[in-house]
């Protein structure tokens, strides 16, 4: 079955980013290449373990290394300047935790023919939920897809899934800088301000995190929830031409880092 279902697409590039990865990245990589003869790019981001290595040992076409630690963002800034650099036509994303099934490539390449983005969300009606995310995960996400609804036309309902597929030509379009976690806002932003057409597709629910790890997360998500929120607000004052609305968004941005701790992280 699987070798009926792995796509041959010389124009496709399958990129995976990965910090700390080593104890499931080779396992990832190998189910990838049981559904696609694709190129995979891999960008392993400053990684202290021995996830390096265990890429090596893979099966994939190109590595990227960052000797330091950029965040998501900029590994996947670096991967998408290789795939429009090599002219790729379409490019797909997905992490190298487990919690994105490689079996689902083929759903997302027959989903791209027609718009600029498709996004695997997890919280649709149809989206299998086979783990039950920590309760700060859903409050941040909740969170975020409202803002990013208000602040587009987008009717999405999974505003931070990495698993995603593009069309190259449409990277083109975005001036992404946002290196750590807010990428994904900043990306919304322009996509809409460039008239980027997206699609969403269900993708199961899938977490993996020790309760220790959550419980020091979800200190910090208060603040990367407000960092965002302040990325999506800076996006919408660059792109507006109207010199009121942009004056408008200025109050807005500066109103809201007054009444954070953000304000204090940033200036």
């Amino acid at each position: 079955m699987r070798d009926r279902e792995k796509t041959d697409d010389s124009a496709l590039l399958v990129l995976v980013p990965v910090f700390n990865e080593g104890p499931h990245v080779k396992e990832i990589l190998t189910d990838i290449r049981r559904y696609t003869a694709a190129d995979i790019l891999v960008v392993n981001d400053g990684s202290t373990d021995d996830s390096l290595a265990r890429i090596k040992e893979s099966d994939v076409t190109h590595i990227i290394n960052h000797e330091q630690n950029l965040g998501p963002g900029g590994a996947l800034m670096s991967g998408f300047r290789f795939a429009t650099e090599r002219s790729y036509r379409v490019l797909v994303t997905m992490d190298a935790d487990g919690q994105h099934e490689a079996r689902d490539i083929p759903r997302f390449l027959e989903a791209i023919e027609g718009v600029d983005l498709v996004v695997g969300s997890r919280y649709r009606p149809d989206s299998e939920r086979r783990s039950v995310p920590p309760k700060h995960r859903a409050w941040a996400s909740g969170v975020l897809t409202r803002l990013v609804r208000r602040y587009t036309s987008y009717d999405i309902t999974d505003c931070a899934s990495g698993f995603r597929a593009y069309k190259v030509s449409a990277l083109r379009k975005l001036n992404l800088t946002e290196k750590g976690y807010a990428w994904p806002f900043q990306l919304w932003i322009q996509a809409a301000r460039a008239g980027l057409r997206v699609r969403e597709i269900p993708i199961a629910l899938i977490y993996f995190q020790s309760a220790e790890d959550a419980q020091a997360e979800s200190r910090l998500i208060k603040k990367t929830v407000g960092y965002c929120r302040w990325v999506m607000q800076r996006e919408m004052r660059a792109g507006e031409q109207n010199l009121w609305r942009r004056a408008w968004w200025l109050l807005q941005e500066r109103f809201f880092l007054l009444n954070s701790n953000l304000f204090l992280t940033l200036f």
